[in-house]
Formats: C-alpha cells, sequence, structure tokens
C-alpha cells in the first residue's frame, strides 16, 4: 500500500497560503492551534478521485527553540471511524504546508466512499505566533488533476 505525502517549502506554498487567507478573510475559518482539531463532515469520492487533507502553518515568526517546529497530524477515517491508512505528522515551519492523499483505488472498494477527514494539532506545543494551522480538503480528478470539490472544515460552536 503505497502513501502519497509531499511537504512543500514557504515559497511553493505562498499561492496556497494567499489562497487560504483570502478565503478565511471573510470569517469562514478559524486558525487551529496546539490542542485542537479540524472538524470535516463525510467527503464523497468515487473511482478515478482523489481526496486530498492540506495544511499550512499560518504562524508568523519561528519558534525560539528550532527543535519545536509546529506539528499537524493528518489522516482519513471511514464511516465507523476506523483509520483508512496511518495517520501522518507533518512538520511545519512558518508559512511551510503539506498534503496527504488518499486515492480512491487505495481504498479496494468499488463505487461510491465516504471518507472523514481528520486533522490534528497536538497539544505541548507553542501555539500563537509560531503555529496556527489552516486546514482544507479537496477531491481531485485524476484524470485532468483538477480540483472537483473544495472542503473547509466545520468550526463547532463554543
Amino acid at each position: 500500500m503505497s502513501r502519497k505525502v509531499k511537504v512543500f517549502g514557504p515559497l511553493a506554498l505562498l499561492g496556497v497560503g494567499a489562497a487560504l487567507m483570502l478565503v478565511l478573510a471573510g470569517g469562514g475559518q478559524a486558525q487551529l492551534d496546539p490542542g485542537n482539531k479540524a472538524f470535516f463532515g463525510l467527503v464523497g469520492i468515487a473511482p478515478g478521485q482523489t481526496l486530498r487533507l492540506a495544511a499550512v502553518n499560518a504562524g508568523l515568526i519561528p519558534p525560539p527553540d528550532p527543535d519545536k517546529i509546529c506539528r499537524v497530524q493528518l489522516g482519513f477515517a471511514d464511516l465507523d471511524g476506523r483509520p483508512l491508512q496511518d495517520p501522518v505528522e507533518l512538520r511545519l515551519p512558518p508559512g511551510a504546508g503539506g498534503v496527504v492523499d488518499l486515492p480512491f483505488s487505495q481504498l479496494a472498494r468499488t463505487g461510491r466512499a465516504e471518507v472523514h477527514p481528520l486533522a490534528d494539532v497536538p497539544r505541548g506545543q507553542e501555539g500563537g505566533p509560531f503555529c496556527a494551522v489552516d486546514v482544507v480538503a479537496e477531491v481531485i480528478d485524476d484524470s485532468s488533476g483538477r480540483t472537483q470539490t473544495y472542503v473547509l472544515p466545520v468550526v463547532p460552536e463554543t
């Protein structure tokens, strides 16, 4: 079972960060601080599609201790909450981001599948200007590479 994980540097994700900032400027999504999880609804994928979960650290400055880079865990679960693959931990300095892909072909099933994207910024790390994570999910058409669906997490009421 191969898993596709990509981590990009700050310059490569400048466009993604700018797009996220435009979307978020309207008050759509809160950034995740340490101890927070993103709450996504179920996202359906079918043969020929890939579900991508992306995260970017919108923090402004590096942490005082270089070994304490912002960490975010990304993964996918089925309808019963069982993991569909091992979660991936990304280490993201301010401005950097990464993605984790779940191709439908990896699910070993036929027809449509409902998937629950999971994103968690673990406790025990510095937040604020060092670690403030934005996450999105998208469904990508495998043949064209185009995004078919773009999904923001739900912000639960407190």
